[in-house]
């Protein structure tokens, strides 16, 4: 109880402080219209659509939006005691569970709006209820409630199926005979049908966008290397954001107490339940960084792999356990020391290395940004962003009728985001249509003033983004009076009047900049 309360203050804590990023904005502005989802879906799953649906008619603040999500986080940590107690016993399973509930990755995405601590929270569900049937050597009622939880850890997100390879695989590594096996391969055959019965309604589609993102041109999720197994160690440790030395020496901390866990059970006759979590720990990262070696784009991102991390935790838990009393807590007073700093940044939003951590961003301000333009804005406005990471922010933060687009230096550039994401359908939604960028030079008529929202993927970085918002603006300066301006972290406004222009003749048209 205690560890679980501790779980809940640490993600329930500043939940609502930072805006919405545009992952959680856009789960926001697409689960608006459900029936939508089959089109307007590329990568993500359904389920965290639907729960998002019914769950923001009740209030649409960061700390609400937010709190499904933190409490599958929170409810993970009991489900890591159990499963913990019945494979080691309840000593391994307290220190498991206390891992898990202080865990600066698990909590980092236990407060953002997205699958991720639903993944971890279904496939730990499912291991548990199909071990309990494997024990019972009986699959009803348990073993319908692991292809439940399976099919729902699917329907959460599309990784979920690198555990449905390695969870019927793990049991059958339990078998300590003949006789135990064959018991095993019908406990499994019966699961995985149940879960395939469960989620074959969606299959089609999940095939579909499977085929299409290992085929699209430029993905962006990087090739992994070995270093990124590296990368991922101290992410799965100490999270993104401790900084480099504290993540090393919380990397090799955790190493050592996998490997004294994995030793131990080997050594006391724990050998089948050494398997059973190792399997489940090590073959879904192998299998998602051999897909991605091999298939033209990459899949491997950290955060999709959350319950490897669980599962390797809950063999630290155990190595930690076997140890003296005081040698433990020494041990676990250690790992909290090291979490601690990377624990302040993530509630300061700093993260000191970004290349570490694909995917993930630096909060901007737009919260605030678009509480100025609500402020100012008059009829006639255009909102114009300079990359689509602000617009799905400001969707969900200004009223449904502003219209809002984002701009672009050429028509080029909205090919090559309609190549880069060859989904079908995908256009049809009204994010992804608004997402289309419009030639900064070829703006929509009828409007006086354009709200130039000058953001980027990240800051500073000088990509792509950063470029063409220098490049939109140097248009816009050089054809329409600035009336106003204002800064904001990572959304800078500028308000154009469209209704002058500096540029004799009329603004410039393309390659005219």
């Amino acid at each position: 109880m205690l560890i679980t309360l501790l779980a809940a203050a640490l993600r329930l804590y500043r939940l609502g402080h930072l805006s919405f990023w545009y992952d959680e904005a856009a789960t926001v502005v697409l689960s608006r219209d459900i029936s939508a989802l089959p089109q307007s879906l590329t990568t993500s799953a359904p389920l965290p659509f639907v729960i998002a649906h019914y769950w923001d008619l009740l209030g649409l603040s960061e700390f609400w939006v937010r709190l499904w999500a933190a409490a599958f986080g929170i409810a993970l940590v009991p489900v890591v005691w159990a499963l913990g107690k019945r494979l080691l016993g309840n000593r391994p399973g307290l220190f498991a569970a206390a891992l898990v509930a202080v865990n600066p990755l698990c909590i980092y995405y236990s407060q953002e709006a997205r699958a991720y601590s639903m993944l971890p929270f279904f496939v730990l569900t499912s291991g548990y209820c199909w071990l309990v049937a494997l024990q019972r050597q009986k699959w009803w009622p348990h073993g319908f409630c692991a292809s439940s939880a399976l099919a729902l850890a699917f329907y959460s997100h599309y990784y979920a199926v690198l555990w449905i390879a390695s969870l019927p695989l793990s049991v059958l590594l339990m078998a300590r005979s003949r006789r135990g096996l064959g018991s095993g391969i019908w406990i499994d055959i019966k699961t995985v049908v149940a879960s395939l019965v469960l989620v074959a309604p969606w299959l089609p589609i999940f095939f579909d966008k499977a085929a299409t993102t290992v085929s699209a041109a430029d993905f962006w999720i990087p090739k992994p290397t070995f270093k990124t197994l590296r990368v991922s160690l101290k992410n799965m440790s100490v999270g993104f954001q401790a900084p480099l030395n504290v993540g090393v020496i919380a990397a090799v901390l955790v190493a050592l107490a996998v490997a004294f866990g994995l030793g131990c059970m080997l050594i006391r006759g724990r050998s089948a339940e050494m398997r059973f979590l190792a399997a489940n720990a090590f073959i879904p990262i192998l299998l998602a960084f051999a897909i991605s070696r091999l298939a033209q784009n990459s899949i491997y991102l950290d955060r999709c792999l959350i319950p490897s991390a669980v599962f390797m935790l809950i063999i630290a838990g155990y190595g930690v356990s076997v140890l003296r009393k005081w040698a433990a807590l020494a041990v676990l007073l250690l790992l909290f020391f090291l979490t601690a700093s990377s624990l302040y940044n993530h509630y300061s939003n700093v993260i000191p290395d970004i290349s570490h951590c694909p995917g993930v961003r630096e909060r901007k301000d737009f919260r605030q940004a678009a509480e100025f333009v609500m402020q100012n804005v008059i009829e006639g406005d255009l909102v114009g962003h300079t990359c689509r990471s602000s617009l799905a922010p400001f969707m969900v933060y200004l009223h449904e009728g502003q219209r809002q687009a984002v701009l672009a230096s050429s028509w080029q550039h909205r090919a090559k985001v309609m190549q880069k994401y060859p989904y079908k359908g995908l256009w049809s939604s009204k994010l992804s249509e608004m997402t289309l960028p419009v030639p900064v030079y070829d703006l929509p008529q009828g409007h006086t003033r354009l709200i130039l929202v000058a953001s980027e993927w990240d800051i500073g970085k000088g990509d792509f983004y950063s470029n063409e918002k220098v490049v939109i603006k140097r248009f816009l300066d050089s054809n329409y009076p600035l009336v106003m301006s204002k800064e904001f972290y990572g959304a800078p406004l500028y308000f154009y009047d469209l209704t002058k222009s500096l540029a004799q003749g009329g603004p410039i048209r393309e390659g005219g900049f």
